[in-house]
C-alpha cells in the first residue's frame, strides 16, 4: 500500500471511529432510561437525577466528538484531494496489468461454451430463480 493510500485509510478510519464513538456515547447515556420505560417502570428521583446527568454527559461527549470531527474534516478532505491523482494512477495501472488476463479468461469461457453443447436434461435440473421462502 502506498503512503498516500495509507494516509487516506488512516483519515477515514479516524473519522469513522470518532463518529462511532459519539453515537456510542449518546446511546450509553440514554440506555438506562429506555430500559426502564420498556419495563414500564418510573425511576425514583435519584434515578431521574442520574438519568439527567447521564444524558447531559452523553450529549456533551457527543458534541465534543462532533466538534472534533468537523474541525478535522477539512484537513481530511484536503488529504484525500491530494492523493486522488495517485489513487487514479494506481487503479489505471492495475487495470492495465489485469486487462490481458481478463481478456484471456473471457476468450477461454467463450471457447468452452462453443465446445460443450448443453445437456438435454439441463433445463429440468435448474433451480427456480427468485428468493427462497
Amino acid at each position: 500500500m502506498s503512503d498516500a493510500a495509507a494516509s487516506q485509510s488512516a483519515v477515514i478510519t479516524r473519522l469513522t471511529t470518532e463518529v462511532s464513538g459519539m453515537r456510542t456515547d449518546m446511546q450509553a447515556g440514554l440506555q438506562p432510561a429506555e430500559q426502564r420505560r420498556h419495563e414500564g417502570r418510573k425511576g425514583a428521583t435519584l434515578h431521574q437525577t442520574f438519568d439527567h446527568r447521564r444524558r447531559r454527559g452523553g450529549a456533551e461527549r457527543g458534541a465534543e466528538r462532533l466538534d472534533q470531527a468537523v474541525t478535522r474534516r477539512p484537513r481530511g478532505l484536503e488529504r484525500l484531494a491530494a492523493i486522488k491523482p495517485a489513487v487514479r494512477d494506481a487503479v489505471a495501472q492495475g487495470l492495465r496489468r489485469l486487462r490481458p488476463a481478463l481478456e484471456h479468461a473471457v476468450q477461454a469461457a467463450q471457447r468452452l461454451r462453443s465446445v460443450s453443447p448443453p445437456r438435454q436434461d439441463e433445463g429440468a435440473r435448474q433451480r427456480p430463480r427468485g428468493p427462497r421462502m
